[in-house]
């Protein structure tokens, strides 16, 4: 039987190549597009992908993280999906090397400045996270069309990629 943590690993890989694919869809599309005047342009999703990844390595690293702080650089497009995918990558690297003791027990908290504004075990914090750029996944899949780009397949087919089944 696979412990909590072996089981947020393998899922992190199932979600890794769809988190990835829709990412890269948006490129070359209009990044500037925002459903909203108060939502979030496509550009500024990419940002926030790649800050989030960081940030996720630095809770494994650092046991905290200053959300406070400005998340993403000055970096092009594809520089931010090539930043999401390294930082990611490393994240699944610590995270595999994270003892079972310190998984279910070991405090680690979002911090704005001097405050923190949020606390948890690292298994709390980070499965909440997950579900977190899941979220923002979707999200962000759904600006996708209305950006001038194709949907990836996520889950299965969508109506711009059949996805892995239609290979069999």
């Amino acid at each position: 039987m696979m412990t909590n943590r072996e089981f947020f690993l393998h899922h992190l890989k199932i979600e890794t190549p769809a988190t990835i694919n829709v990412l890269k869809a948006a490129l070359g599309n209009n990044l500037e597009y925002r459903p909203d005047p108060k939502s979030k342009s496509g550009l500024e999703m990419l940002k926030l992908f790649a800050g989030e990844s960081g940030m996720l390595v630095t809770f494994i690293e650092q046991g905290m993280v200053d959300v406070g702080q400005e998340m993403a650089m000055d970096m092009t497009p594809e520089e931010l999906v090539s930043l999401f995918e390294k930082n990611w990558m490393m994240f699944q690297e610590k995270l595999s090397e994270v003892s079972d003791d310190d998984w279910e027990n070991k405090k680690i908290s979002m911090m704005m400045g001097d405050k923190e504004v949020y606390a948890d075990t690292m298994v709390g914090m980070l499965w909440m996270l997950f579900h977190d750029m899941i979220h923002h996944r979707g999200q962000f899949a759904a600006y996708l069309r209305a950006m001038g780009g194709k949907v990836p397949s996520i889950y299965g087919p969508s109506a711009d990629d059949p996805g892995p089944m239609a290979n069999m």
